[in-house]
């Protein structure tokens, strides 16, 4: 009987032995490791702002360029690329104040007051006097 339980423990450490081994297999040759290949892309999170719930817009730094992504249930959608040699100035020098005193995120100007300096770069066409949108 002792021998019968021992016997049952053994075969039960075995197959769980197996499914760990299994398990660390199909993550390494799947999944990869973290220096895979999303590594040579560095995407870097410069500022969020959320404006309701399950809507945001992020500012995010890739290859050298930044852009302002909505998010939104339909996704995310590319609202713009901050471009201008001035902006690109000013949010480096935030973003280097900020990592000296050690906080985490970027404190930017409030949203809305961005949006009023900035809405003529983030519009595609003009819309005339007086036309509705």
């Amino acid at each position: 009987m002792e021998w019968l339980i021992a016997k049952t423990l053994l075969s039960l450490v075995v197959v769980l032995a197996l499914m760990f081994g299994l398990v660390l297999l199909l993550k390494k040759f799947f999944y990869g490791s973290k220096s895979g290949s999303s590594a040579l892309v560095e995407v870097e999170m410069l500022g969020t702002r959320v404006l309701q719930p399950k809507r945001a817009i992020y500012v995010l730094k890739v290859l050298n360029k930044v852009f302002v992504v909505g998010s939104s249930e339909q996704g995310l959608h590319t609202l713009t690329e901050i471009g201008d040699a001035e902006s690109l100035g000013e949010l480096e020098e935030k973003i280097l104040a900020s990592r000296s005193t050690g906080r985490t995120q970027v404190s930017l100007q409030p949203f809305s007051q961005y949006l009023q300096n900035h809405l003529p770069t983030f519009m595609v066409g003009r819309v005339r006097k007086g036309s509705a949108l």
